[in-house]
């Protein structure tokens, strides 16, 4: 997880627009409610960077808004870059710069500016991506998201309503909401789906299609109401944090790292309607005594009348991901980052 902008490192000098300095933490996500002036100023900068063409590289901006040379300012912003403070006060109006002063989403030290959070773009949709809070939950985007986005991307799927369990900043329920007339963004963390929450304040075009609750796995959403469902679940052998306190919830899995991946899978199952399908990214282990939890929970899947399917991501052609699953699940010789794929038959 990114550390957020160093701007305590500023210059000790504060500016003669007396305005002091800001705490440097990661964006409290909700303090920024729907309809305040901090979302308005979301909003309207997002909006900027969206008509400049922002693809979240230095160069997509240079020259692609010649009537707003701000917008060069707000990118490096977006990319989490610290810049001058005077830079910020000329790029932002004032009443947008103070509300989000107010929201916590830009933070002014010394003669630096910074956001607390970074803002992704993807396609036609942006997010948000909090760094992190002391003694707070991570609000979770890796490439192994990107992974089971790719391939939720190229099934094609369209229809009615989906959702997205586990669903971190809400990256790929905001791009689902592109294709289906309602996405529900779920997590347990209050956290995450706070951040999921601000998708229609970056996105206005998605207000009337998109949600996001606060749920255990899928807990009280409607059995086969679905015709789409995705999960990143937690997917890490861990039974204990790196520093020996409780397992990471943005992260462990459970021992073998299939339990909880295991849940996703049979509430997703339980959720699609006839000819719905679903996505559940997962790590495949294979222990030296032959247990396969993966590989062994995919016939009893397919036992209660789905059919399923066991997909290898890129994200095995980067790293060797055996070695390291051997350190956190003693007796495991292998391991594939796979998405499992079911589908319910009409």
């Amino acid at each position: 997880m990114p550390a957020p902008p160093s701007v305590a490192t500023a210059a000790a000098t504060t500016p003669a627009d007396g305005a002091g300095d800001d705490p440097v933490v990661g964006l409290d996500p909700a303090g920024v409610a729907p309809g305040s002036a901090t979302a308005a100023a979301l909003t309207s900068f997002v909006a900027r960077l969206r008509a400049a063409g922002f693809d979240g590289t230095s160069a997509s901006v240079s020259a692609a808004a010649p009537d707003d040379p701000g917008v060069t300012v707000l990118a490096a912003l977006a990319r989490g870059e610290v810049v001058p403070r005077e830079a910020a006060h000329e790029a932002l109006v004032p009443e947008d710069l103070q509300a989000l002063r107010a929201g916590g989403v830009l933070l002014l030290v010394g003669g630096d500016a910074g956001l607390s959070a970074k803002l992704l773009p993807m396609r036609s949709v942006y997010t948000l991506l909090p760094f992190g809070r002391p003694d707070e939950d991570v609000v979770y985007l890796g490439e192994d998201s990107v992974c089971l986005f790719e391939i939720v991307w190229a099934a094609r799927g369209i229809g009615d309503r989906a959702v997205d369990l586990a669903t971190g900043n809400g990256f790929i329920a905001a791009s689902l909401a592109t294709r289906f007339d309602h996405v529900v963004a779920a997590d347990l963390s209050a956290r995450c789906v706070a951040t999921a929450a601000l998708v229609p304040v970056l996105n206005p075009h998605l207000r009337t299609r998109f949600d996001a609750v606060q749920l255990d796995v899928a807990d009280g959403l409607r059995p086969g109401s679905f015709d789409l469902v995705t999960a990143n679940a937690p997917w890490v052998p861990e039974t204990a944090g790196p520093d020996g306190g409780p397992p990471r919830r943005f992260a462990a899995g459970g021992p073998t790292g299939f339990e909880l991946p295991r849940r996703f899978i049979d509430a997703a199952a339980t959720l699609l309607t006839p000819g719905g399908r679903a996505f559940v990214a997962c790590l495949d282990i294979c222990f030296e005594d032959g247990r396969r939890p993966v590989a062994e929970h995919a016939p009893v899947v397919a036992a209660r009348g789905y059919d399923v399917a066991i997909t290898e991501t890129r994200l095995n052609d980067r790293t060797d991901l055996g070695p390291w699953a051997a350190r956190q699940a003693p007796g495991a010789t292998s391991a594939r980052h796979v998405v499992v794929e079911l589908h319910r038959p009409t």
